[in-house]
């Protein structure tokens, strides 16, 4: 319970597609000037775009921010269990189709 206590929300805020700040951030794997992958508390998030550059990262506590003309940003899988509400289904119901 005080572990979950101690976390702060995940967070994302996309400023004018120039900036974006997250927090909740747990790892970045891959990082160049066109896509950023990062695990979240909430799954793996990718962003995509020209010229990113991460200015800021604070992975002690979970905070990130990126510059850049920011394209896209998506969250590739999702934390299988979250705000208590976790079931048993993964992914979405293309994803249950073709797998």
């Amino acid at each position: 319970m005080q572990e979950q206590e101690k976390q702060k929300p995940a967070a994302l805020e996309l400023i004018e597609r120039q900036a974006m700040r997250l927090s909740g951030v747990q790892n970045v794997d891959v990082f160049d000037e066109e896509k950023i992958v990062l695990q979240t508390e909430l799954g793996k998030l990718e962003i995509r775009g020209q010229h990113l550059n991460v200015t800021s990262l604070d992975v002690e506590n979970g905070n990130l921010q990126v510059d850049g003309l920011i394209d896209s940003f998506v969250y590739l899988e999702e934390k299988a269990k979250r705000n208590g509400r976790g079931g048993s289904k993964k992914g979405g119901i293309l994803s249950r189709m073709f797998s």
